[in-house]
């Protein structure tokens, strides 16, 4: 907390309270309105946290509406129902006045750590990315309305006010337990002028942008052409030698104006040297369009400028007329990759290819395609390690009415399956339909759920990797009243750039293959502001990061592994965020190693390749922060990511035929467990994996040993008290067998390998700094032999 001075700081913010009680009496006589309370914003100080927990007390009905951030201050919006706001005053006076049985002002916690009080105003509610609109500019906004007391009322308040004002509201409701949300379309002006409008609000964002606004029915192409011509002299090109996405598609268009800063004809390149690298179809330019800006709407409707942190190169995959026979498209995509890779060897990449076969017969089993995916990852001996963002594939679009279940029964598709890729699925937001022409069409998937387009891994077998790894916007499909089946309409796709064809610059895109490209930008963005870390540490990184919707969560509830197991297999590890990826790489209490293990060696008598190496980790807990805690709730993430080197030959895939080179595995030490026991623990642990033995599963993960160890990325939450977390404070990762140690013939196993591993803390408390105790990253481990 900061450092305050008692009496001046209770007093001070006694005033503010009193103050901005004041001037919301005098507004309301003016409107002569008597809204059902009073909305109040609480401030941190710079870099310190506020206390959220006790700014909402819900018998009381003070309810938290929403927490952004100015700068390095945070702020809380809340609302205090009329009679309420002593619930405030009472405690200010109190810390003031009275002392704890440890001579502590009482309710320090909270008070000290608000530094302002005012009454909150309609900037107050914007939650968005974006800055705050012009008071006067019309735009649809995405309304987020209180549902207490009664869902209903606000909705009814909401709309009558609304409608005074002149405010167009959109048809649809988006309905969740402590929210409802409807679009508006207005000024800043109108939404402010009414006391009893903002009663009921709980945040206000920009309404998704809808691509229908920019396509060429409905935008004429000289317009087109303003706004692209516009925003192109807004982006600032990146540097020469920038991370860059490589696009494995169709082809790139080298005069689509909002690519040019970004890509350079000597990167564009094809695998048929008959063919022009140019885009013969323009899926390869969409991909673009979304691997360097994401969802173009957010360019467009933007006056900021934007500086790109990566680059575009294109490799053509596919060819103008026919198809390429199945098994060469692993031999074509090693082509593409050692292409581009001799014009630029030098050059930080990670590789995007949306295209996957059109059919899902291999359920899970490596093929040609994927194993040589996998080997591209892996790299060869002189070679550098790859990061690949391979699309799941999508669902058959005369099934997508029938959705889930289509999505439940249709597999992804070669080669998603490979280990070490990123396999990216699509899950959706997009709800709103806007246009006249669909307003009778309801949209398939719900909210944050699973998007009607996207494959899963349901009918694998189980034990084979958990895939997709992620999950990325990918639109939605609606249905019509008139049929029963499922369509494509733009309102509910992504915005990219388009081939350019007739003058048209901007094209409608979605699905599987849109969602992959978004995942490769975010790849590259992270790879841009850490270029030290390695293509398995960025793929951790994004794992780490990712978390699963509220939507998706219902669908498949916890706390059973079984359950568990059906939501990775529709969504993997869920929805990544860019923001929460770099926070993961700067935040203390977030620790990143990169290390290098042997896994193998062989016997002194050359008689047999037998297990080496584990490594040790002392993590570095603020132990007595964590143990004043006491038995408060803490949740720890682990991530191990590395990549296996495979042998995909269908020969049963065990013992000398595993698919993987080796595996890695984690555990942390158990709180009454002694550091000796925890070492011979790993030992057994490790034997038990090599004779294929059950592993003792703890209750206290998420997904347990068993279902976290599939394919080469590993992630799982450990969730205890913080006395207990306290006392774990040891972290190992050891070996277990694979084919360089079962096929000693081909000596693999003089090799070590390499790994990223990601540790965190999260605990709800407010009051407790966990954070200035650990100014340190993981160390290098302590390697110990395995017995």
């Amino acid at each position: 907390m900061p450092p305050r001075d008692r009496q001046a700081h209770g007093e001070g913010l006694l005033d503010q309270l009193n103050q901005a009680n004041a001037e919301e009496q005098q507004r309301r006589a003016r409107a002569a309105a008597n809204p059902a309370g009073i909305v109040l914003d609480f401030l941190s100080a710079p870099e310190f946290e506020l206390q959220l927990k006790s700014l909402e007390a819900e018998k009381q009905g003070i309810e938290l509406l929403n927490v952004t951030t100015d700068g390095d201050v945070t702020l809380a919006t809340v609302f205090i129902p009329n009679g309420k706001l002593a619930y405030f005053s009472r405690r200010f006076e109190r810390y003031l006045n009275e002392d704890t049985r440890t001579n502590r002002p009482k309710h320090r916690a909270l008070v000290e750590s608000i530094s302002g009080v005012r009454r909150a105003a309609l900037r107050s509610f914007w939650t968005d990315n974006a800055d705050f609109p012009p008071e006067d500019r019309p735009l649809d906004w995405e309304v987020w309305l209180r549902t207490t007391p009664s869902a209903e009322a606000a909705l009814n308040v909401f709309r009558a006010e609304a409608e005074s004002l002149g405010l167009t509201l959109g048809r649809r409701v988006i309905q969740f337990p402590d929210r409802l949300v409807l679009l508006a379309h207005g000024t800043a002006a109108q939404l402010g002028s009414s006391l009893q409008l903002l009663d009921v609000v709980a945040e206000l964002r920009l309404a998704k942008e809808c691509p229908t606004d920019f396509l060429s029915r409905h935008m004429q192409r000289p317009e087109q052409a303003e706004w692209a011509r516009e925003a192109a002299a807004r982006v600032v090109a990146p540097p020469a030698d920038a991370v860059a996405v490589c696009v494995l598609d169709t082809g790139v268009d080298l005069g689509q104006p909002l690519l040019a800063h970004a890509i350079d004809e000597e990167h564009t390149l094809t695998c048929f040297p008959e063919a022009s690298p140019a885009d013969h179809a323009g899926h390869g330019t969409e991909m673009a369009g979304l691997s360097l800006y994401g969802d173009l709407s957010q360019l467009l409707m933007s006056t900021e400028r934007v500086a790109l942190r990566h680059r575009l190169e294109s490799v053509k995959i596919l060819p103008r007329a026919g198809s390429n026979p199945p098994d060469l498209y692993g031999a074509i995509t090693a082509e593409a990759v050692y292409r581009i890779e001799q014009v630029e060897p030098h050059r930080r990449r990670v590789f995007c290819m949306a295209v996957a076969a059109t059919d899902s017969r291999d359920r899970g089993q490596p093929s040609s395609w994927s194993g040589e995916l996998d080997q591209i990852a892996f790299g060869e001996d002189a070679s550098p390690k790859r990061l690949v963002f391979v699309c799941a594939g999508n669902t058959d679009q005369s099934q997508r009415h029938n959705y889930p279940d289509s999505n439940h029964t249709d597999g992804i598709h070669d080669p998603g399956q490979a280990w070490n890729a990123i396999t990216v699925g699509a899950f959706t937001e997009r709800v709103l339909i806007r246009s006249e022409e669909f307003a009778a069409y309801e949209p398939v998937a719900p909210s944050g759920a699973l998007s009607p387009s996207s494959t899963t891994s349901l009918v694998w077998q189980q034990s084979w990797p958990l895939k997709p790894d992620i999950v990325m916007e990918g639109g939605n499909s609606a249905v019509s009243p008139a049929r029963h089946g499922a369509d494509t309409i733009e309102d509910l796709q992504l915005l990219s750039t388009s081939r350019l064809v007739a003058g048209k610059l901007f094209v409608a895109t979605g699905d599987t293959s849109a969602a992959t490209a978004l995942a490769a930008r975010v790849g590259a963005v992270i790879q841009a502001e850490y270029p030290e870390y390695w293509p398995e540490t960025v793929r951790a990184l994004m794992i780490h990061s990712a978390e699963w919707t509220p939507a998706m969560l219902e669908e498949f509830p916890p706390p059973t592994k079984q359950e568990c197991q059906r939501r990775m297999r529709c969504y993997g590890y869920g929805v990544p965020s860019l923001d929460r990826a770099l926070w993961c790489a700067r935040n203390a209490l977030c620790l990143v190693s990169q290390a290098e293990l042997y896994p193998y060696e062989r016997d002194e008598d050359a008689s047999r390749v037998k297990t080496r190496d584990m490594h040790l980790y002392d993590l570095p807990w603020p132990v007595d922060e964590l143990r004043e805690l006491g038995e408060q709730e803490v949740t720890m993430r682990v991530t191990l990511s590395y990549f296996i080197e495979p042998s995909p030959g269908r020969r049963g895939w065990k013992y000398r035929h595993r698919y993987a080179s080796h595996g890695l595995r984690f555990d942390v030490k158990r709180p009454l467990e002694r550091v000796d026991d925890f070492r011979k623990r790993l030992n057994k642990m490790a034997r038990d994996e090599e004779e294929e033995l059950a592993t003792t599963e703890g209750q206290e993960w998420t997904l347990g040993q068993q279902l976290r160890s599939r394919g080469s990325i590993h992630s799982d939450w450990w969730t205890g008290t913080a006395s207990e977390l306290a006392d774990c404070g040891h972290l190992g990762i050891y070996p277990i067998t694979g084919w360089w140690r079962e096929r000693p013939q081909f000596e693999r196993y003089t090799r070590p390998v390499r790994y990223a591993l990601i540790v965190s803390i999260h605990t709800p408390a407010q009051d407790v700094d966990l954070y200035t105790p650990v100014t340190i990253q993981l160390g290098i481990p302590t390697t110990i032999s395995i017995e």
